[in-house]
C-alpha cells in the first residue's frame, strides 16, 4: 500500500479500502476465529498463530518445514495424477498451486493420531474392601484370580488391611479360556507383624497353616525364600516330600513342621585388576568377625569369579586368607571389606 493510499483510507477518505478491510476482518473473525490482537499466518490449510517478537528467518523456517513435510508429498503424488476433461494448457502453475492448497488444507483437517489422546474407559472393580478410615492407603489391583502372581500378592494385601487404614480396589481380569488348571499348588504367605500381650510380652508369630487339603492325595513341602536364604527342615517325624495325609496315625489331626534359616549366602564376584579383570581361580577368602576372623572360607570359582560364604546377620570381614593369597594379591578398595 502506497503512503498516500494509507492516508486516504486512515482517514476514511477511500470507501474502497474501508469496504476491502472490513472484509478481511469479517474473515478473520467468522472464519479463521482468529482473537483480537492476534497476529497468525495461513499455510498449507493451517492456521498458526504468530507470537509476539517473531523474526523474519522463522518465516522460512516455518515455509521450509511446510514443503518438506505437507506440500512436496503432495505435489509427488500430484504430478502422477492423469486429470480428465482438463486441457492439458490450462494446466497452469495457478492450477497446480490451488490443487496443493485444497489437498493441503483437507488433510489438516485429518487429526494427527500420534498425538491424539483417548480417555481411558472406567472400569468399576470386582469387590472393595475398607479397614479402619481407609485414608492412609490407597491400591487398586488388576489380577488373574488363577495366576501364581495372585498367589502370591493376597496375603501381602491382606496383611495392608490388618496394618493400615487402607482402601483395596480389586478388578479381575482372569482368562477367557482354559485348556488345563493353571494353579496346581497351594500357597501361604507368611508376613509376619509385631505383636504382644497384655504383659508387652513378644508373641512369636511366622506359623502357615494350610487347611482343607486333600486327605488321598500325594503332596510334598517346598519352601519359596530368596535365593541367598539356606533354609533346612529342623523339625519334622514324616518325609515331607512324600505327605498322604489319610496315612497319618488317627491321633494326630494335622502334620506339624518347622524350619530354620540356618545361614544367609554371602555371594560375590572376586577379578585380577591386573591381569585384565581376569578371576583369580583357587583363591582362597576367609570370612569373620574382629573376635574369630576366620569362620567361613571359600574358593574363587573360575566362572566369573565367583565365590559363596555361609553368614548370619551381622556385621563381618571379608580377607584373603593367610599364606600364599596374601603375599600375591591384596583387596584393592579395603572400605568395602566389612560387610
Amino acid at each position: 500500500i502506497k503512503f498516500e493510499k494509507f492516508i486516504k483510507f486512515f482517514n476514511g477518505e477511500d470507501s474502497t479500502w474501508t469496504k476491502s478491510v472490513e472484509q478481511q476482518i469479517n474473515f478473520c473473525e467468522k472464519v479463521v476465529h482468529l482473537q483480537p490482537e492476534l497476529n497468525a499466518i495461513i499455510t498449507s490449510g493451517r492456521i498458526i498463530t504468530v507470537p509476539s517478537g517473531t523474526m523474519f528467518s522463522d518465516f522460512d523456517v516455518l515455509e521450509n518445514y511446510e514443503y518438506s513435510t505437507r506440500i512436496s508429498p503432495i505435489h509427488t503424488v500430484i504430478q502422477d495424477v492423469t486429470y480428465q476433461d482438463v486441457d492439458v494448457d490450462s494446466i497452469t502453475s495457478p492450477f497446480i498451486s490451488n490443487t496443493l492448497q485444497d489437498v493441503a488444507s483437507i488433510l489438516a483437517e485429518i487429526p494427527d493420531r500420534t498425538t491424539s489422546q483417548v480417555e481411558p474407559p472406567v472400569i468399576e472393580p470386582s469387590f472393595e474392601v475398607k479397614s479402619g478410615t481407609g485414608e492412609d492407603l490407597s491400591i487398586s489391583l488388576i489380577v488373574d484370580p488363577l495366576s501364581k502372581s495372585a498367589q502370591r500378592v493376597t496375603p501381602i494385601l491382606m496383611g495392608f488391611l490388618e496394618i493400615f487404614n487402607c482402601t483395596l480396589k480389586v478388578i479381575l481380569s482372569p482368562v477367557r479360556s482354559l485348556s488345563d488348571m493353571p494353579l496346581k499348588n497351594f500357597y501361604r504367605y507368611q508376613m509376619d507383624t509385631l505383636s504382644f500381650d497384655d504383659n508387652g510380652k513378644f508373641l512369636p508369630s511366622g506359623i502357615a497353616t494350610f487347611a482343607n487339603l486333600p486327605q488321598g492325595t500325594l503332596l510334598s513341602t517346598t519352601i519359596s525364600v530368596p535365593p541367598s536364604w539356606l533354609v533346612l527342615s529342623s523339625k519334622c517325624v514324616y518325609d515331607l516330600d512324600n505327605i498322604v495325609l489319610e496315612n497319618l496315625p488317627p491321633d494326630e489331626s494335622a502334620l506339624n513342621a518347622e524350619f530354620t534359616l540356618e545361614n544367609i549366602l554371602l555371594e560375590g564376584t572376586c577379578l585380577e585388576m591386573s591381569n585384565r579383570g581376569v578371576p583369580p581361580r583357587g583363591l582362597e577368602l576367609i570370612l569373620g568377625d574382629d573376635i574369630n576372623p576366620h569362620q567361613q572360607d571359600s574358593l574363587v570359582m573360575s566362572n566369573l569369579g565367583y565365590f559363596q560364604l555361609k553368614a548370619n546377620p551381622g556385621v563381618w570381614t571379608l580377607q584373603l586368607a593367610p599364606g600364599r593369597a596374601n603375599t600375591i594379591y591384596q583387596i584393592k578398595d579395603k572400605t568395602k571389606q566389612h560387610i
